[in-house]
């Protein structure tokens, strides 16, 4: 049931403030079709006369499941948040990232978990909680799951290019643009937490794409980030491949180096291919709802993806 109660203002479900008539509700359901058919107009077009004639009566259903959107409620709350040093789940998850990687016995755990270990596998920082700020808890949990679920593709990352490819801040990129693609974040619409690229916004069939495969499985938003890093480092090495990629990264700020203009070029091409991945993948799933399927998928659209590649 619906509660409702008279006030001048509306606290929306991502925290955004928005004028009401004096009247607020309180459903999340509700509240967030409100927010996407305010930031998102193109997900509630006018599909009747009247409706094209007069906005009132457009329609602001998204026309999901109700169990979808709960899903996806719960996925935004419990795992799109910022990464805090005070939050004891986030440091937990930071030990366990720890321990899975290097494999350090437990008296030789460093302090604070700050040393540079971690720049070994694509941090700029001792500290790298300070470059969880764009995908927060997200990122964190990101990398885990790649390691944990694909260790061998992760060690071939390492062995192949560690030194070029910067695995942890490639895994945090990714992962802060399904947070924009798939409107999960409190600040989504600004689009402030990646300046360098144009992130795309998913469309509406794509959106109740993933809410449905979401749906099936809470572990649909971190296989789309394994494909999606997968799919990165196999472009990256491509081009890293070619003569006239000249690398340094004693200069380097992350992936590519930033005093170099072709890398940078290089990078953001690769980025939007990556982007473009993602998005044929919710494309082809249209008619999807297991993950299962939707991984058999990604694998193949990438497959093939590369040997169109490799021909060129």
């Amino acid at each position: 049931m619906i509660a409702m109660k008279e006030q001048r203002h509306s606290q929306s479900y991502y925290g955004e403030s928005f004028s009401t008539p004096k009247i607020q509700c309180t459903d999340p359901i509700v509240l967030l079709e409100r927010e996407l058919a305010q930031h998102v107009p193109q997900f509630f077009t006018p599909t009747s006369l009247i409706e094209k004639v007069c906005s009132c009566f457009r329609s602001r259903r998204l026309q999901l499941e109700e169990s979808h959107m709960r899903k996806y409620l719960k996925l935004a709350n419990t795992q799109v948040q910022a990464y805090s040093e005070k939050n004891q789940a986030h440091e937990r998850a930071l030990y366990k990232l720890y321990l899975l990687v290097f494999k350090d016995a437990i008296e030789r755990v460093p302090k604070n978990l700050q040393t540079h270990k971690w720049l070994e596998i694509g941090f700029l920082t001792k500290n790298p909680r300070i470059e969880f700020r764009s995908g927060g808890f997200l990122g964190l949990q990101s990398i885990r799951f790649f390691i944990k679920n694909y260790h061998e593709v992760f060690k071939q990352i390492l062995a192949n290019g560690s030194e070029y490819f910067f695995f942890a801040l490639s895994s945090i990129n990714i992962t802060t643009f399904l947070i924009n693609f798939l409107f999960l974040g409190k600040d989504i619409y600004k689009q402030q937490s990646i300046p360098t690229f144009e992130v795309p916004m998913a469309t509406k069939d794509q959106f109740k794409t993933f809410c449905r495969l979401n749906q099936d499985s809470k572990q649909t938003i971190f296989e789309l980030h394994c494909y999606a890093l997968r799919y990165l480092y196999i472009l990256w090495s491509i081009e890293s491949n070619k003569p006239k990629l000249k690398r340094d990264r004693s200069n380097s700020d992350g992936p590519p180096p930033s005093d170099n203009s072709q890398q940078s070029a290089d990078y953001n091409k690769i980025m939007k291919e990556t982007w473009q991945f993602v998005q044929k993948i919710m494309d082809t799933c249209e008619d999807v709802s297991r993950l299962e399927e939707m991984i058999k998928i990604a694998h193949q659209i990438m497959d093939q993806n590369i040997q169109i590649r490799c021909r060129k």
